[in-house]
């Protein structure tokens, strides 16, 4: 019995433990969040570095590349809408596509 009382704490415990990070997780990218991203381009072997803005709303995921190249992601729950701000372009890619390919 003190068993299974123990396990069912430590199960109850464990849930909280997540809600409490994904309500973290949430409150985090509510607000702006700015980014920088460095890679190594290894066939110039030097880093390269983007940067950009991150945020969240009730509908949709926004991402603006601002550097090296001005793009802008937009997540939806059904698409992601790649806009290319440099050359005036936008592709859709329905997020079953992207399910069903493995990368």
């Amino acid at each position: 019995m003190k068993v299974k009382t123990l396990l069912l704490l430590l199960i109850f415990n464990v849930n909280v433990q997540a809600l409490n990070v994904a309500d973290q997780l949430n409150n985090f990218f509510q607000s702006g969040s700015v980014f920088v991203h460095k890679s190594l381009n290894k066939k110039n072997n030097n880093i390269e570095e983007s940067n950009g803005l991150f945020e969240r709303y009730n509908d949709h995921i926004s991402i603006d590349v601002f550097s090296p190249y001005r793009e802008t992601y937009y997540i939806y729950d059904d698409e992601i809408e790649i806009v290319d701000i440099e050359f005036s372009q936008i592709r859709y890619i329905p997020i079953e596509d992207l399910e069903n390919n493995f990368f």
